[in-house]
């Protein structure tokens, strides 16, 4: 992609239970607030931000990156994601 890699923008704030077996309303309530933006000495510049996990089943580890990021990061930024989803293995 050319692009670059930055892993110091978003931090976990609070450990979390393990997502596996909890259901899609726990695991939203589990991530709420999981994750926080890093105190930044300046903030970068971007006009499109990429959020890569490693998978993917209700989104909510996502959505909790994604209003963390939205606090420093507001529209028009857009913020896009690359993950992989497993199906009927």
């Amino acid at each position: 992609l050319g692009a670059e890699m930055r892993t110091d923008i978003l931090y976990r704030a609070h450990r979390t239970r393990t997502q596996t077996k909890l259901s899609v309303e726990y695991k939203v309530r589990n991530v709420s607030g999981a994750f926080q933006v890093s105190r930044l000495k300046a903030i970068p510049e971007y006009s499109h931000i990429l959020l890569v996990d490693d998978v993917f089943t209700t989104g909510a580890t996502l959505h909790s990156c994604q209003k963390a990021l939205r606090m420093i990061f507001p529209p028009p930024i857009r913020i896009s994601v690359a993950t992989l989803a497993c199906v009927g293995m």
